[in-house]
């Protein structure tokens, strides 16, 4: 084999399995009976989770006996290098067990791919990692690398089910009652794309208090979309809009949109279908134009497909309605964009501008011991800042946002620069023309009888393989309720036939 190897050969044990040897003479197991020791360890750990880690594959007897306590494991087996795996490979157990299709050998050049492809929290629950503590000793370098690449690979992971475990049920009950809306309202989505101006994209950082003025007094030179958010702000500014995007579930944006009898109704309310169901039902009773749209809800997507395709896609990253609003415009067809108020920062203290409903919300409960100012401070303060400029604070979530959206900017082939707090952009060669169509009454009955055929057999669902679209669509409910303290059942079969009684129930 291969110089790269650590390993040198395979010996015998006592007992009569054959386990690897290192160039140095050492063996990542006992020499007497390595089977026993690898049933001491397997006592020591909770066999009937559903996803495992193991770092140090050694004789893969360990790894099998594993199977044979939970043969539906999903389980993640990394070495140092390719070159070690192609070594054990030799050894007739270890190609057994690679044969199996819940097994994946990795290595540290691959592992965060495999992890971030694999592992499904909402499916699989909590992870487990297992460490071959002499394989760990041996590779001191290797460990250390695979351990941050494990964290942050797990750190990635954890913030998206954190979100989804939050949002999941609310976001199932706003798609289901926002596609009710499109059966009560005749919903007019209509409008006019002048792609001869230049788009701004209008976010509630602080620095856009000093743009206001600029953008009132040139507003017909601009196609205006403005994030939720900063709306208020400009509506307070006689500011006019030709879009707003909004993707909070959150019954709290609803307050965005509390003064919609003062706005244009030749502004067009783009929500994604997951969006707060209050705000669209109050925005169409006020007789506005409203488009839904949608990013990667599997239960969005499969509505999507059920209905012919009636909802754009529009993308916003890891839920950011910035990059949610500059997407529009990239796939309205504006080449050169400008983007207020993305600021990524505190700036002079001030976490918005003026004028968002946050100071309407904040001041009214102001008060000697409850000040706005009390309420301001803790919001910007939740989490640990870092100062980037005399006069700007910066957190690592704020820096996360910022990165995000500037590799969205890469990813698209823009070209981008940012002065005086504006970004300047010109997208090349876009070719995007979104096509917004009708979107027509959805049949109720038809979509719930496609939950109600699968609502049955959760036992045999226990593959991820085995999953049918309706499963899939629940995951994010089933991340909720992995997460609720009142839902007792580990079992994702369990937890995927409550979530099933769930969705029914909203018929």
């Amino acid at each position: 084999m291969t110089n790269n190897s650590i390993y040198s050969s395979f010996i015998e044990a006592k007992t009569g399995e054959l386990i690897p040897a290192l160039k140095n003479g050492k063996t990542l197991e006992s020499r007497y009976n390595p089977k026993n020791d690898a049933l001491k360890k397997l006592n020591t750990i909770d066999s009937s989770k559903s996803f495992f880690i193991v770092i140090g594959i050694a004789s893969g007897i360990f790894i099998n006996e594993l199977l044979k306590r939970n043969p539906l494991a999903k389980i993640i087996c990394i070495e140092q290098n390719q070159e070690d795996i192609d070594f054990l490979m030799q050894s007739s157990l270890i190609k057994q067990i690679s044969q199996n299709s819940n097994i994946i050998f990795c290595n540290q050049n691959n592992i965060v791919e495999i992890l971030l492809n694999n592992y499904i929290p909402a499916f699989y629950g909590n992870i487990q990692i297992i460490e071959n503590q002499i394989w760990c000793l041996e590779n001191r370098d290797s460990h250390q690398i695979i351990q941050a690449l494990l964290n942050k690979s797990l750190e990635y992971i954890s913030k998206d089910f954190s979100v989804q475990s939050h949002f999941g049920k609310l976001w199932q009950s706003n798609i289901i009652n926002n596609i009710k809306l499109l059966n009560t309202f005749n919903i007019e989505n209509t409008i006019s794309i002048p792609l001869e101006k230049e788009a701004v994209i209008v976010a509630a950082g602080p620095s856009l208090d000093k743009k206001i003025s600029y953008l009132k007094n040139n507003n017909d030179k601009f196609f205006i979309i403005s994030t939720d958010t900063a709306y208020s702000t400009l509506l307070k500014n006689n500011v006019f809009c030709d879009c707003v995007v909004s993707i909070d579930a959150q019954q709290i944006s609803y307050n965005h949109f509390i003064n919609e009898n003062k706005s244009s109704k030749d502004t067009l309310f783009v929500f994604d279908l997951t969006g707060n169901h209050s705000a669209c039902k109050k925005l169409l009773e006020t007789n506005h134009k409203l488009l839904f749209t949608i990013n990667n809800h599997p239960l969005s997507n499969f509505v999507n497909s059920f209905s012919n395709n009636i909802f754009p896609s529009i993308f916003t990253g890891a839920g950011t309605v910035t990059i949610g609003a500059v997407d529009l415009a990239v796939k309205l067809g504006f080449k050169k964009i400008q983007v207020y108020g993305a600021d990524f920062s505190y700036i002079n203290n001030k976490p918005y501008t003026k004028g968002t409903y946050l100071d309407s919300l904040y001041f009214l409960s102001n008060n000697k011991i409850n000040s706005a100012e009390k309420a301001f401070s803790s919001l910007m303060f939740r989490t640990e800042i870092k100062k980037s400029r005399e006069n700007r604070i910066k957190t690592s979530v704020l820096d996360s946002y910022e990165a995000s959206f500037n590799y969205y900017l890469t990813s698209i082939n823009a070209d981008y620069k940012k002065e005086d707090d504006i970004y300047k952009i010109e997208i090349l060669n876009n070719k995007n023309h979104l096509s917004i169509k009708k979107q027509n009454s959805i049949n109720l009955d038809e979509l719930y009888s496609k939950f109600k055929n699968e609502n049955c057999n959760f036992n045999e669902k226990k593959q991820i393989i085995n999953l049918k679209n309706t499963d899939i669509c629940l995951l994010p409910l089933i991340s909720w309720l992995r997460n609720n303290d009142n839902i007792k059942e580990d079992n994702f079969s369990d937890l995927l036939k409550i979530a099933y009684s769930i969705i029914l129930r909203l018929e």
